[in-house]
């Protein structure tokens, strides 16, 4: 087998589809498509077998990361062109692949195990579940691993295999003066499933290919492409030209639902010119269509003996059957983008356009003009939103303790009871099953890309789809909690989404626009290079944009939209400078605190609804119970936010509150704050006598939002408005029940130091 170092140039090239065979098949002039209608505008829906890949590259990849990955980096081998690679951090990750497999298929890596002087030689184990299947001792260097996997070892719908590792060493310890803290195992440039048979792994997978943009897919003999099929549906499935290389061969269209396949057609490849076929599909679980190239003579797997199709706009239509009732409780999503100002988006002012796919959303949702976090960073900020509760009461602010529901139930918890399905997934390591956040989640995912420069939240899509073709039991509602992490710094688009940066530019190398970095050089002095930095920002919010486009194409498609809640929001803001700093976590000022809220009720009832009501993050779960019919005996701080809810309700009864206090940091010192708004006037309480910086600041700080929206004039101290913001922060603080003693349960010591490692505490 040739090396793997070439894999990401011949997906690149596969994908790109640009051979001079390729030339001759010309997609006809079809007209323009909507593709919010077509759902091979998204890669992350289509898979292809028994073939699965991942080049932690951003692209097409139907191998899935799962839990034990850090974040994707970029480096360059010597004299060779950068490459992407993930580190196994620890001693054990897992990945997701779709299954089951009908044919022996290997195991295929290109790796680099963490070595030093002295080091013994890295183990590398694969299991499924509680069994070993298959163990390798790695070489020093990048090398190319290609491992058996036994019959059974891919034989559910979605199969979860698991690396584990001799040894894991922390870099700062085995090498002095590293900074790197973290305890790393072996880095991957891939990861593959390959046939057995096929015994040149790069031409096998080059072979392969769905090109989006000329809307062609290359199938090889043995191979077949896969798309997800909508439930309770008619659906049509229509083809363009075929054109085929291949003699004695015969293509088959089939349909899968939970292990059982239905042969729909099947014939030679030029009978599948212009096919148009209509299926229709169970009435609850999502199926899959499949397209397969097989041949009559000859190896079953074979890269040089391939087909082309030519796939039209719309090429599969659903139309879901009007005898498959509305569910009783509806689905809820909740899509979280991590450190989201609101003001960043067209729908909350911005003047740029970085949203538009958020704005349309927004046509079909209620917009909160007003949502506060309760806190403004990561940690604290999640455990509200999925608890309806203030930090104070949670008690998880700091990273020391780990979230249990002895304090307060959380929202999975609460639908799980009411016979709900609830899976999670996270991109944030702090928003994770680490510090308790997988509580009441039949299944979490974390895939860590924490502070990581590629820009991977399609990701997101394709574990959810995973997710959903896995569900045990898809006649029940369900809860998706998605957590995705651009646009979190550092801020690195690439391409067009670099547009507003040509608007601001800046002279600084790529490695100084990081908010520390600006503060310690002093760097936040040059208004222009302030400027360039949110651009960089905004850049990624385009990124963040056209996601989450495709998560709502996605549900559309696959049925889910019109019926289900979903939510989008952020966990809090980032500074740019405005308070004098950069980032969050460390303020309570509007930047860092006020989030987009929109939530998308059934059938988007109180459609293009804004509410200007002051709102908080702990108002969605109460908000999402009510809309489920779920009724019980909990006290939250929140209250149902609801249009008909807050109907009557006097502005002097909605206030929202917020607080952080983050230990001290390796650039920061330890803050504690309290902030309460209340009919336009906001008061901040200090009990610290200093900031981040170390620099004095007042107890209270009170400031007129409706006059003074960028808090830059405080108001007397004695003024009437402060006196009675100070007068009933007080007093709502003293009425609130005493809160539960902190939890026993510590974080781990390696949770800590992942805190430490992205600098939120020292």
């Amino acid at each position: 087998m040739r090396s793997f170092s070439c894999f990401l140039l011949a997906l690149a090239v596969c994908l790109a589809c640009r051979s001079d065979r390729e030339s001759q098949l010309a997609p006809p002039a079809w007209p323009a498509v909507d593709p919010q209608q077509d759902p091979l505008v998204d890669p992350q829906l289509f898979s292809l077998h028994p073939a699965a890949y991942t080049f932690f590259d951003g692209g097409v990849s139907s191998i899935v990361p799962g839990d034990g990955w850090g974040p994707v980096e970029k480096a360059r081998h010597q004299t060779e062109e950068p490459v992407t690679f993930a580190w196994a951090i620890d001693r054990e990750v897992t990945f997701r692949v779709e299954g089951p497999s009908t044919v022996p298929v290997d195991f295929l890596a290109r790796c680099l195990p963490f070595t030093f002087d002295g080091a013994p030689r890295q183990t590398l184990r694969i299991e499924a579940g509680e069994r070993t299947i298959a163990t390798r001792t790695l070489e020093r260097g990048w090398q190319d691993v290609r491992i058996p996997l036994p019959a059974d070892a891919l034989t559910e719908r979605v199969n979860e295999l698991r690396l584990t590792f001799g040894q894991a060493w922390a870099v700062n310890e085995v090498r002095p003066g590293n900074p790197d803290v973290r305890r790393l195992a072996v880095a991957f440039q891939s990861l593959a499933i390959v046939p057995r048979e096929a015994r040149n792994a790069e031409a096998f997978l080059g072979a392969i290919a769905l090109d989006p943009r000329q809307r062609r897919l290359r199938l090889a003999v043995g191979t077949s492409a896969m798309f997800p099929l909508p439930a309770g549906s008619e659906v049509t499935l229509r083809l363009g030209p075929v054109s085929s290389a291949c003699r004695r061969c015969q293509f088959e269209i089939t349909r899968r639902f939970q292990g059982r396949e239905e042969t729909i057609w099947q014939g030679e490849p030029a009978e599948a010119s212009n096919l148009a076929l209509s299926l229709s599909t169970p009435d609850h679980a999502l199926s899959r269509l499949r397209l397969a190239l097989r041949a009559t003579g000859g190896r079953a797997f074979d890269a040089r003996r391939t087909s082309d199709v030519l796939l039209p706009p719309n090429f599969l239509a659903a139309r879901q059957r009007e005898a498959v009732p509305a569910p009783e409780s509806p689905h809820v999503f909740i899509y979280l983008i991590d450190t989201l100002r609101a003001d960043a988006l067209t729908t909350y002012g911005s003047q740029r356009e970085t949203s538009l796919r958020i704005a349309e959303f927004a046509r079909d949702a209620v917009t909160y003009e007003n949502a506060w976090s309760a806190s403004s960073w990561t940690l604290p900020s999640v455990v509200s939103i999925l608890t309806g509760v203030y930090p104070y009461q949670h008690q998880i602010m700091q990273g020391e303790h780990v979230f249990s529901e002895d304090n307060v139930p959380s929202l999975a918890a609460l639908l799980a009871e009411s016979g709900y399905e609830t899976f999670g997934i996270s991109q944030s390591y702090v928003a994770s099953d680490q510090f308790g956040l997988h509580t009441g989640f039949h299944s979490f995912a974390l895939n860590n890309q924490l502070h990581s420069t590629e820009l991977r939240s399609q990701e997101v899509r394709r574990q959810l789809l995973l997710s959903l073709l896995d569900r045990g039991r898809p006649e029940d509602p369900l809860l998706a909690y998605l957590h995705t992490v651009d646009p979190h710094g550092p801020y690195a688009p690439e391409g067009d989404d670099r547009r507003f940066t040509l608007e601001a530019p800046g002279q600084l190398p790529a490695s100084k626009y990081l908010g520390h970095i600006f503060i310690l050089e002093n760097l936040d002095e040059d208004p222009r290079e302030v400027a360039h930095m949110r651009a960089l920002y905004d850049g990624e919010v385009l990124y963040t944009d056209r996601q989450f486009g495709r998560f709502v194409q996605m549900l559309r498609f696959l049925g889910l939209y019109d019926d289900s809640l979903i939510v989008l929001l952020s966990d809090h803001g980032e500074e740019f400078s405005e308070h004098a700093g950069f980032g969050h976590g460390r303020t309570v000022y509007e930047e860092a605190l006020r989030v987009p809220l929109m939530i998308k009720y059934p059938r988007s009832e109180w459609a293009g609804t804004r509410v200007p009501d002051r709102v908080s993050t702990v108002d969605l779960v109460p908000t999402i119970l009510r809309s489920a019919g779920i009724t019980g005996d909990q006290t939250f701080d929140g209250k149902s936010i609801r249009p008909p809810d807050l109907e009557g309700l006097p502005p002097s009864q909605r206030f929202v509150f917020a607080e952080v206090n983050p230990r001290r940091s390796e650039h920061f010192e330890a803050v504690d704050y309290r902030a309460f708004a209340l009919d336009g006037i906001k008061c901040i309480e200090s009990l610290t006598d200093s900031d981040q910086f170390g620099d004095p600041v007042p107890r209270w700080q009170i400031f007129d939002l409706d006059e003074d929206p960028l808090e830059l004039q405080p108001l007397a101290t004695d003024a009437p408005s402060a006196e009675r913001c100070r007068g009933l922060m007080a007093g709502w603080i003293a009425s609130r029940r005493t809160p539960s003693a902190a939890p026993e349960t510590a974080a781990e010591p390696e949770a800590l130091e992942e805190l430490r490692a992205l600098g939120y505490i020292e």
